[in-house]
């Protein structure tokens, strides 16, 4: 599926399993996500619970997305329906809530400028 620095993430019996080429040890993460979105320096797992981040630490964190924007470096933004707008880092830590009234329809980033671009109803918002 993935894999980061020395890490491979893999799916096998309908669980996610991080197999560590240095230790040639594997270990179980999860089980099987709903969604899974590859970033550069990390990826999310979307289950109906909430969301982890894949990376040599994983971690669980307590949302329940509407969408996701992965590909940012570092951060990872996270759109939650009437809570706005959430910028992790690659520790699954909340960074910052941005646009918390802001009704969001769609989010990418701008790899050119590194800005996030969201896009409302009638608005662009552009965050940097």
């Amino acid at each position: 599926m993935d894999h980061f620095d020395d890490i491979l993430f893999f799916a096998h019996n309908q669980k996610i399993k991080a197999y560590d080429l240095k230790l040639n040890l594997i270990q179980e993460v999860s089980e099987m996500p709903k969604k899974y979105y590859i970033g550069k320096e990390n990826s999310i797992a979307q289950y109906q619970d909430g969301m982890k981040i894949m990376r040599k630490s994983t971690g669980k964190i307590d949302l329940k997305p509407s969408f996701i924007c992965a590909d940012l470096v570092d951060i990872i933004a996270v759109y939650v329906k009437n809570r706005g707008v959430f910028i992790l880092d690659i520790n699954g830590n909340v960074r910052q809530v941005i646009f918390p009234i802001a009704n969001i329809r769609a989010m990418s980033m701008n790899r050119e400028t590194g800005q996030l671009v969201l896009c409302g109803r009638r608005n662009l918002y552009f965050y940097d």
